[in-house]
């Protein structure tokens, strides 16, 4: 019934799983595609996006009044669609999280240490962080 109104999908975060504790849920991102498959249109807002990671910088920048130098700006991840890959198209480094979303395909689950060959597997061909942690916690 939306598609015929010809209403437009803004979905504000493009990925199509997140971890909700243990498990893997669909997200926003997953609800657009299937919105476009109905032949409806979608706006994505939000990483991989540039403008949100311009959005960002500038907020920060107005927050800290010493500034913050370019290369110094690290982001962090679990999901390298969105997380990674925005992050070096927007030109910052990036930190990779292991047990994320990515958990099962690199035998990372409950924070175990990544296997390395699926690690290489998973950025083949994609961008690649600077540098990978099997779980954060804060």
């Amino acid at each position: 019934r939306l598609r015929d109104r010809g209403l437009t999908f803004i979905c504000a975060n493009p990925d199509i799983v997140v971890e909700r504790g243990s498990k893997l849920v669909y997200c926003a991102g997953a609800i657009a595609q299937e919105y476009e498959k109905l032949g409806g249109t979608a706006i994505y807002c939000g990483k991989p996006h540039k403008p949100v990671y311009d959005m960002a910088l500038s907020t920060a920048r107005a927050l800290r009044p010493e500034g913050i130098r370019d290369g110094r700006v690290l982001c962090i991840g679990d999901a390298l669609r969105t997380d990674i890959i925005g992050a070096t198209a927007a030109g910052f480094d990036s930190l990779f999280i292991a047990s994320g979303i990515h958990a099962e395909e690199l035998n990372a689950l409950e924070g175990a240490e990544p296997d390395h060959a699926a690690l290489a597997n998973l950025f083949s061909g994609h961008a690649h962080p600077r540098g990978v942690m099997p779980r954060l916690a804060w």
